[in-house]
């Protein structure tokens, strides 16, 4: 069915999206991580930072609902 000799089926003929941004994220992850050392964060307390700048918010609960995430996280994060 339209198939070239060698080609299997189920394999497609050209790389995946996903295989091929994963790099791309872990490098990018890998440059960030010397301006976070240097301010002694992680990447989950730069984006709850992040989201607060953009957004600001009153409460943890209120912020652990717009992230997402578990409101016990996000005591942490602020210590950080």
């Amino acid at each position: 069915m339209g198939e070239q000799i060698g080609q299997c089926p189920w394999r497609p003929a050209r790389p995946d999206l996903a295989a091929m941004v994963v790099p791309l994220g872990r490098a990018l992850m890998a440059a960030e991580q010397p301006v976070l050392d240097a301010h002694g964060l992680t990447m989950w307390a730069y984006s709850v930072l992040l989201y607060l700048d953009e957004t600001p918010i009153r409460t943890q609960a209120a912020l652990a609902e717009a992230i997402r995430a578990d409101k016990t996280r996000i005591i942490g994060s602020a210590r950080a």
